[in-house]
């Protein structure tokens, strides 16, 4: 069966948590390659859910859903501060 996203790259801003994390998790499962931004990047006391959490629970579906076809998922992050600015 054909997923809906197959072949597509998606960008989701705000995917630590909420309505953004969910978007991101369905189009992963759908096919989707994900981009994923937050300014949340790490978990914490403040605030539920981070950056971090939200694509390592993604790599790690798609990692389920790959391993037998040799597929690859990975989970990187990066920190844009411009805070100084």
């Amino acid at each position: 069966m054909d997923k809906a996203c197959a072949g597509k790259v998606a960008i989701v801003t705000g995917a630590s948590r909420g309505i953004g994390a969910a978007i991101a998790r369905r189009l992963a499962s759908e096919g989707a390659r994900v981009a994923v931004s937050a300014r949340t990047l790490e978990p914490n006391d403040r605030v539920k859910g981070s950056l971090r959490e939200t694509a390592d629970e993604i790599a790690a579906k798609v990692l389920q859903n790959r391993t037998a076809s040799g597929g690859i998922a990975s989970s990187n992050g990066a920190v844009v501060d411009n805070s100084e600015e």
